[in-house]
């Protein structure tokens, strides 16, 4: 866990950029904001962060669903407050000047794998079935 005073102070040491506040929709999913921390600490942490309530009334493929009194297309969608819960602050995994896996890490295979095509599309020459971006 983390303290707010500990965010201050991770914040103007440059260790932390953005405070992520989430909940989860009726499908369990983590939906939210990103922000920038010092926003956070000035505005947020206070005073809660702003979201549309179209997001409580969303399907597995993210289409707002009918039946939901505070939230369709008939009422409109309205917005409401996330009052940020700051006993359950943490820090998470960035991914930020961690080394990359070249063989399981997506940050390494998609580049490679979008050359390998490019260079086949332009030189005509065939791509291996399977192969693209692997390692």
């Amino acid at each position: 866990m983390l303290t707010i005073e500990e965010l201050k102070e991770q914040v103007e040491r440059g260790e932390i950029d953005t405070v992520v506040a989430a909940f989860t929709d009726m499908q369990g999913r983590l939906l939210g904001k990103r922000e920038h921390a010092e926003f956070f600490l000035e505005e947020s942490a206070e005073h809660g962060v702003e979201g549309c309530n179209y997001l409580l009334a969303l399907d597995m493929e993210m289409d707002p669903q009918a039946g939901y009194a505070m939230a369709s297309w008939e009422q409109g969608y309205g917005d409401f407050v996330l009052t940020p819960d700051l006993g359950t602050l943490r820090r998470i995994l960035d991914y930020a000047g961690v080394e990359p896996n070249p063989v399981r890490d997506p940050r390494v295979r998609l580049p490679r794998a979008q050359h390998e095509v490019v260079a086949a599309l332009f030189h005509r020459r065939p791509v291996a079935r399977g192969s693209v971006g692997m390692t």
